[in-house]
């Protein structure tokens, strides 16, 4: 999570942005939010995962603070950065159509916002996981196929509509 490197990050989005590169944060939102400022001065584009819509699911599933999330998008709207908003679908957990509305609906409250993306859930992160001899919390869920992705997006841009 590069926010909790925010001093690293700053220094080389500073440096690449004086040779000319453009640079994009890829960041769950959470981490160092004063930090998260400097980086901000150098970026040209944020990706934001934006995991659950509620409280209650993202402590549960990430132990994190969704008002943290939704602080980090906020500071992004102010300093008129370009967002693309970033959610993993886990079948079984987050793939239903109520919890797509309110994903849609959060991430629709920022004028900054110019694309909202579905991702499928895999399990590529399992071998580091037994490496380290940590049990995988999301074991017990199946992957996501891309045909369930496709349905969501159609359902997606229907609630995208309707909140026009």
């Amino acid at each position: 999570e590069p926010l909790l490197q925010w001093e690293f990050v700053a220094a080389l989005f500073k440096r690449l942005k004086k040779e000319g590169i453009h640079t994009v944060l890829d960041t769950a939102g959470t981490g160092d939010l004063k930090g998260a400022k400097e980086i901000l001065k150098f970026t040209d584009l944020v990706l934001c995962d934006l995991k659950f819509a509620t409280e209650e699911e993202y402590f549960r599933y990430c132990r994190a603070d969704l008002t943290e999330v939704l602080y980090f998008m906020k500071l992004t709207e102010q300093m008129r950065l370009p967002l693309w908003v970033r959610h993993v679908v886990v079948p079984g957990l987050n793939d239903g159509p109520e919890s797509l509305r309110r994903i849609v609906k959060t991430a629709g409250l920022f004028s900054n916002l110019q694309r909202l993306e579905l991702l499928p859930f895999k399990k590529l992160c399992v071998s580091k996981y037994e490496a380290l001899g940590i049990p995988f919390p999301f074991a017990d869920y199946e992957e996501c196929p891309d045909s369930k992705i496709d349905e969501l997006n159609q359902l997606m841009e229907r609630f995208r509509n309707d909140l026009l």
